[in-house]
């Protein structure tokens, strides 16, 4: 049966040594594909199965703070996305959805 990933999708390794400093996101996605990282340390991840980009402020990576997107449904309308693969932020807050 399908379902989201149990294990932790999104690691923190050291650079020098490759140990796990910290790891989060179990449960929560089922095909996470991009992870962007903004000035503000704001975590970016695209599913592209359930066609979603997901904020999380680094104080709260349980819930997202901001989703575009709706859950499965992918399109090109205003509010769907079609197998989202990356963002990229600007500094003043914009973004960019490499889509499609």
């Amino acid at each position: 049966m399908y379902g989201p990933i149990d294990e932790n999708v999104v690691l923190h390794l050291d650079a020098r040594t490759g140990q796990v400093k910290s790891n989060w996101g179990a449960k929560m996605f089922y095909m996470p594909h991009g992870l962007t990282i903004d000035h503000a340390g704001n975590y970016w991840l695209t599913d592209i199965a359930m066609h979603q980009v997901f904020m999380f402020k680094p104080t709260d990576l349980t819930h997202p703070a901001l989703t575009v997107g709706e859950m499965f449904q992918s399109g090109s309308g205003p509010t769907q996305l079609c197998r989202p693969a990356d963002v990229a932020v600007m500094k003043n807050g914009d973004f960019f959805v490499a889509d499609g």
